[in-house]
């Protein structure tokens, strides 16, 4: 799931900016990416490594090189926005705000953590160890019961 729909929210995410810029047809954007997408990742990992080699200094530099831009070609908003940033940063709301959001955090944080370091299944090791255990009846259905009685008896 994670391959997919993930990937589709990226892909999304690039043709409307192409469409919105230059307007380029979705599809067509859409086609364009899969079809480079495709010619790198069926290339095995050395073709994924050194597509990445040559991309990531590239893109690196260019988002360091524009931000830049931005920043100097307004300089003289530059006291205002950091005024701004310190005014919005510093005050009543925000910092109960801050101290909500930090404990709705740390529980959801401690949470995740129960659930994937309690047991090997919520890591995705556990598949690894039941594939080679014989199990007793000799069927798969019980192997998953088994499986899933771990993880129960865990947490």
């Amino acid at each position: 799931a994670f391959g997919l729909v993930f990937n589709a929210v990226q892909a999304n995410s690039i043709a409307n900016a192409m469409s919105n810029a230059f307007g380029w047809n979705d599809l067509y954007v859409g086609i364009a990416v899969v079809a480079l997408s495709a010619v790198v990742i069926f290339g095995g990992i050395k073709r994924i490594a050194k597509v990445a080699e040559l991309i990531v200094p590239i893109m690196a530099l260019l988002y360091l090189v524009l931000a830049l831009f931005v920043v100097f070609s307004n300089l003289e908003k530059l006291p205002d926005v950091l005024m701004l940033i310190f005014k919005s940063a510093f005050g009543l709301q925000e910092a109960a705000a801050g101290g909500l959001g930090y404990a709705i955090a740390q529980a959801m944080i401690n949470g995740i953590k129960r659930g994937l370091f309690s047991n090997e299944a919520g890591m995705g090791s556990a598949p690894n160890a039941a594939a080679s255990a014989t199990p007793y009846p000799p069927h798969p259905a019980s192997q998953g019961y088994v499986q899933m009685l771990g993880v129960f008896m865990d947490t």
